[in-house]
């Protein structure tokens, strides 16, 4: 499994996975290759066009959407991202359940956080910066939920 998280990017740039690529226009995404030919790719802000080799098919992606593409059959799924917008500089939760939020930030940092507390579905709002440490966000989460 690779994960890679783009910061802002303020040129044009390709980026290719299996039998795919993205086109980057200035924008914030992450991309999650999965094993047996998974990938998703999610786009906080800016713009990215998803292209598919094997079909030609192309998808402008807007953000706050995520694709979920499997290179083995070339599918292509697309959803919007809930309870969660980029603005300023920052990631705005609005009653992001506890346990979408920690897989979110596992992915964005890099990190195996692991909640074994109840109520994991418990609901967070609030805002981290871009450029928030780590330690910084959990122990924002563990005061505002009162964990």
């Amino acid at each position: 499994m690779n994960q890679v998280l783009f910061l802002t990017i303020q040129f044009f740039q390709n980026y290719y996975i299996d039998k795919a690529f993205i086109e980057v226009k200035g924008t914030r995404f992450l991309v999650d290759k999965k094993e047996a030919g998974n990938n998703e790719i999610t786009l906080f802000n800016g713009c990215v066009e998803f292209n598919v080799e094997a079909t030609g098919k192309q998808i402008v992606m807007k953000p706050m959407e995520k694709i979920f593409y499997n290179s083995v059959n070339a599918e292509i799924g697309i959803r919007k991202i809930e309870n969660i917008e980029w603005q300023d500089g920052k990631f705005k939760f609005d009653a992001m359940p506890l346990n979408r939020l920690i897989s979110i930030i596992n992915q964005m940092y890099h990190a195996n956080i692991v909640y074994e507390g109840k109520d994991e579905t418990s609901p967070f709002s609030g805002t981290i910066r871009q450029e928030e440490a780590l330690d910084d966000i959990i122990l924002k989460i563990c005061f505002l939920m009162n964990l």
